[in-house]
């Protein structure tokens, strides 16, 4: 193919128009964002296996995305996405450092602001728990004898619930339990409870994760309209 040298000259002449812009705008204003990046999260908890976050909201923030790895350089990270500044990551591998970043994010998952800088901390070895707190105990009243009981998934699926009238938690009831949440039966009429739960082992229960912290809760007072009064002639 015979190419002019019109030709030649305007495809000489773009190269440099386009080397020049190139060299003009700066690589900052590549990528602009309407927020800017959050402060680095820090561990609240630490275990074997898994590490509660949280960091510093930024005002107005849709969502965050959280991104972590073992690798300081962040190649192969995993993500996850959360509308609070708060994150609980799981799966991770005993003894282990990890690099944690997150950043703004809209509903879409689309980017508002850049990474923080990177935090790091170390999973627990095996001396330790291997897994977190299982978090978000709470409990409603749906009879007056009875509290059904619910809570965040922490480890494979087996719990410990732990029940009893006082704070101290004094000659507590407790139940294994598969799966969040439980009805726990055959309970006093308006009456403060405190519960507890933990992570165990699926066939010896062993313990997995320390208890929550109690939550104090009381049962509902008796409907008067199931009270029967029985009518005799003496």
């Amino acid at each position: 193919m015979i190419v002019s040298a019109r030709s030649r000259r305007l495809a000489l002449a773009l190269v440099a128009v386009l080397a020049w812009l190139s060299l003009d705008v700066p690589a900052a204003a590549a990528a602009t964002y309407p927020f800017e990046p959050p402060a680095p999260p820090a561990a609240t908890e630490v275990a074997g296996t898994g590490v509660a976050l949280a960091w510093d909201a930024v005002e107005g923030a849709p969502g965050y995305r959280v991104r972590y790895s073992s690798r300081s350089s962040m190649a192969k990270s995993r993500y996850l996405r959360t509308t609070s500044p708060t994150a609980v990551v799981t799966g991770l591998a005993r003894g282990t450092t990890y690099y944690v970043t997150v950043r703004v994010i809209d509903t879409d998952g689309t980017s508002l602001s850049a990474y923080s800088e990177r935090y790091s901390v170390r999973t627990r070895t095996k001396l330790s728990y291997k897994y977190l707190v299982p978090g978000g105990l709470a409990a409603t009243s749906p009879n007056w004898d009875r509290l059904a009981v619910s809570w965040d998934r922490s480890g494979p699926g087996t719990y410990r619930v732990r029940w009893a009238d006082n704070k101290e938690m004094d000659g507590a009831s407790t139940k294994k339990v598969r799966g969040t949440g439980y009805t726990i039966t055959g309970l006093d009429a308006a009456t403060t409870y405190y519960l507890q739960v933990k992570v165990v082992t699926r066939t010896a229960g062993a313990t997995r994760s320390p208890y929550s912290e109690a939550v104090e809760t009381t049962t509902a007072d008796p409907d008067p309209a199931t009270i029967r009064v029985g009518s005799y002639n003496v």
